[in-house]
């Protein structure tokens, strides 16, 4: 309803967005990736600052979302959101497949999307703990459940399907993984490494997550059968192999971040701001004066 309104309340020189306060860093980075890609650009620049870019940035899901929202000649907020909405069910597909493997009950398989989407953590409950004593500005002390975007499926379908995308992938790599190591078959394993490929492609920032679970599931099951499962280290060492070219960005971005500490400043230019929502286009702008 919020958002129904918003549009109603549009007028020549006022454009509503679609947008929230949650995250919002995260949000005008997209906007800025969709206006480079309208712009003719693939590879993106850091339109945050005034410095020069020390490398251009890779980002697969926001640079062929950009593509597609041209081909269909719609604008970039409704390209934005079109994005997101898509996502949604084609990450409860993925999830319905990861249940549908391991839960035998349908009855069971809906409770468990249901829990999936709208599970939420507990640190909610425990607020007053963290809060009592601190004083620390801000809400980076708080446990992630709190604060950030994408710490769980729902505020993740409010904000942007790259958050929705990359938990579709994540959920994905480890569903074929397993399948790959139950049916003793290698074919699953390349799959889950061209998933994990396209994961590193546009959010390299899992990289460790990955095979760290990765890891640690090779570990355990070698443990639970007394013996070391090689053939699961083999499925595990293809997943690495064919992800390794998307891995390697995430090497990439942490030395672009050393060589322009900037970027940690969190220093905006006004420019940039500016740049993102086209202030003389013709259709999505800011009010200005004439």
């Amino acid at each position: 309803m919020a958002r129904k309104y918003g549009w109603l309340q549009q007028t020549t020189d006022l454009a509503y967005l679609g947008l929230h306060g949650f995250a919002p860093g995260d949000t005008f980075v997209y906007f800025s990736y969709l206006w480079q890609v309208r712009d003719g650009h693939f590879l993106f620049t850091d339109l945050y600052t005034t410095e020069a870019s020390v490398a251009p940035i890779l980002n697969t899901f926001w640079a062929v979302t950009g593509w597609l929202g041209n081909l269909l000649r719609i604008s970039i907020p409704l390209t934005f959101h079109l994005a997101r909405l898509l996502m949604i069910p084609a990450l409860l597909y993925v999830l319905w497949i990861f249940l549908f493997h391991y839960l035998a009950d349908d009855r069971a398989r809906r409770w468990g999307v249901g829990f999936a989407v709208f599970a939420s953590g507990v640190s909610g409950y425990l607020l007053p703990m963290f809060q009592s004593g601190s004083d620390l500005p801000g809400y980076y002390h708080l446990p992630l459940d709190l604060w950030v975007a994408e710490a769980n499926v729902f505020t993740s379908a409010l904000h942007s399907g790259h958050m929705l995308a990359a938990l579709a992938l994540i959920v994905a790599i480890f569903t074929l993984f397993l399948v790959a190591v139950e049916r003793q078959q290698w074919r699953q394993s390349w799959y889950a490494g061209v998933a994990a490929l396209a994961l590193f492609s546009f959010h390299p920032f899992h990289v460790p997550l990955i095979f760290s679970v990765l890891g640690v599931f090779w570990l355990l099951y070698s443990l639970a059968n007394k013996k070391i499962r090689w053939d699961i280290f083999g499925r595990m060492l293809v997943v690495f192999l064919v992800a390794s070219p998307g891995a390697g960005s995430r090497s990439r971005h942490r030395r672009a971040r050393a060589a322009q500490p900037h970027l940690d400043a969190g220093l905006v230019s006004p420019a940039a701001k500016l740049r993102f929502f086209d202030p003389g286009g013709s259709d999505w702008r800011l009010p200005h004066n004439n």
